[in-house]
């Protein structure tokens, strides 16, 4: 499953507003579900070429917000992502390609990443989490995740990461420069570390209504 998160800040706008509006956004795909014929399914596009942005513009005024909120994808947000203070490599705001992190969790814990957000299951674009109490689950996720002896991490990547590894690149690398085990291992540990430095970058600000996550799944 692929998953790409973001972090937004919406100043000076209601985001219990922008929820609305980010919710009712999906609404009008419903009338395309994949179990049309192939000339319902392109006259169901076509319907909605037409009827989107002016159900979309109509949601925005009432709403109380603008045409130009309505056809922007990110709803006036703006995406915040900056280097982070422990590692300087890796952004605060994004997480991005960390499909081997979300399985180490799963695999180790018997949770999955919606126990993290619960409010992102059946869920989809912009969501508010509790941010105080999804930081919480993850501190005591990553201090589980430190328990770990080092052949139960060989296990994890002979079970699950060397299979995912196509052929043709192990072919093509040498040994040598494949990632071990335990530096993968600590590369997820420092995702999660940075997961937690954004939710408290959020926490920390004058005020964390303004924040939004904006959710790929």
């Amino acid at each position: 499953m692929g998953l790409d998160v973001y972090l937004y800040q919406f100043k000076n706008l209601n985001t219990d507003a922008i929820l609305e509006l980010s919710r009712f956004s999906e609404e009008p795909w419903a009338f395309i579900d994949g179990k049309q014929s192939e000339a319902e399914f392109q006259t169901a596009q076509e319907r909605l070429k037409i009827e989107y942005p002016a159900k979309m513009i109509a949601k925005a005024f009432e709403l109380g917000f603008s045409e130009e909120i309505a056809i922007d994808p990110n709803f006036g947000g703006e995406k915040i992502s900056f280097p982070s203070k422990q590692h300087s490599k890796f952004s605060v705001g994004g997480w991005c390609s960390f499909s081997t992190t979300r399985e180490l969790i799963e695999y180790f814990t018997g949770k999955n990443f919606y126990f993290v957000f619960p409010e992102a299951e059946n869920n989809t674009t912009f969501l508010r989490p509790d941010w105080a109490a999804s930081k919480k689950r993850l501190v005591n996720i990553l201090n589980n995740l430190k328990k770990l002896k080092p052949k139960q991490i060989e296990n994890f990547h002979g079970e699950f990461v060397m299979p995912n590894v196509p052929q043709w690149l192990l072919e093509k690398m040498q040994p040598t420069r494949l990632a071990t085990a335990a530096e993968i291992f600590a590369n997820a540990l420092v995702q999660i570390e940075v997961m937690i430095e954004t939710l408290d970058f959020v926490l920390d600000s004058d005020n964390p209504k303004e924040f939004l996550l904006h959710w790929s799944a």
